[in-house]
Parts: structure tokens; C-alpha cells; sequence
């Protein structure tokens, strides 16, 4: 407000204000509402408790790519336009796809994995036995590694 117009209303008296008011009144209601000055950004906290979720809820919607946010240090920052962007639904959320199954190839699986012969589970390689190496790369088997048998000892 200019020094002239705080002057003018400072001088002016209540009916001169009450005359102004209803010369102002057509001119104010034209103009669209403006919305409430709320703050300029948000934290996971403050915005899970504004919309009543969870913070969880509000850090999934960010790692998923639906609510815009900016990390700073170990926290995340949320611009007030990308909230109300994200709480205005534009479209119904897409339907995600079934994955689809692996190909059985008979009725019975677990019946056709007990009829085939088992197989011999391969010896871990330990670095540097070469012995090992050699021999799974020559289609042989690998050397055995001693056992101690565990009896108990007669008293």
C-alpha cells in the first residue's frame, strides 16, 4: 500500500469506510478465491500427518515415482505443488498385470521330480586347489577329502 492511500484511509471516518466498502464490494467478488498460504514445502512427518497417512505410506509414494520430492541430507523435501498434484487424481490407477506362471509340463511335479534319477551335489572349489579345478574341468571326479569318524572310545 502506497504512503497516499494510508493516509486518505487513515483520514477517512466510518461512513466514508462503510461508502467505500460497498463501492469495493462488486470488484472483490469478481476476483476468483485465492487459496490459503500454506507452507512452501514439506517434510515426510509434517506431510503424513497434514493428509492423515502414514510416513510410510508417503516415503513408498516417492520411491515409487508418484509424489515428486527433493533428498536433502537423510531427509526429503516436498515442494506444496507436487502434494496437491499428487492428491488430485488424474486417472484410476492403472491395474497391474497377473505375472505369468512358469510353464508346468505335466499335472504332477512333484511326482516327476521324485522319478528322476538324483543328481550328485559338486564339491565347493577352495581357492587355490588346483587338484579340484583340474578335475571338474576334465569331467572327473573330485578327490575325496579324508573323514574322522567320531566313535566314542571304550573306557
Amino acid at each position: 500500500m502506497s504512503v497516499l492511500t494510508a493516509a486518505l484511509l487513515a483520514e477517512l471516518e466510518e461512513a466514508d469506510l462503510d461508502r467505500l466498502a460497498e463501492l469495493l464490494a462488486p470488484r472483490l467478488a469478481a476476483r476468483p478465491p485465492t487459496l490459503e498460504a500454506g507452507p512452501a514445502g514439506y517434510t515426510v512427518a509434517r506431510l503424513a500427518a497434514e493428509v492423515g497417512l502414514s510416513g510410510k505410506t508417503i516415503r513408498g509414494a516417492i520411491h515409487r515415482g508418484e509424489l515428486r520430492a527433493a533428498r536433502r541430507g537423510s531427509s526429503y523435501v516436498i515442494a506444496a505443488d507436487a502434494v496437491a498434484e499428487w492428491l488430485t487424481p488424474d486417472d484410476p490407477p492403472a491395474r497391474r498385470r497377473p505375472r505369468a506362471r512358469a510353464a508346468v509340463s505335466s499335472r504332477r511335479p512333484l511326482a516327476d521330480a521324485f522319478s528322476r534319477p538324483p543328481t550328485m551335489p559338486t564339491e565347493r572349489k577352495r581357492p587355490g586347489d588346483a587338484r579340484t579345478s583340474r578335475a571338474m574341468t576334465e569331467g572327473e571326479a573330485p578327490p575325496m577329502q579324508p573323514t574322522v569318524a567320531l566313535t566314542r572310545r571304550p573306557a
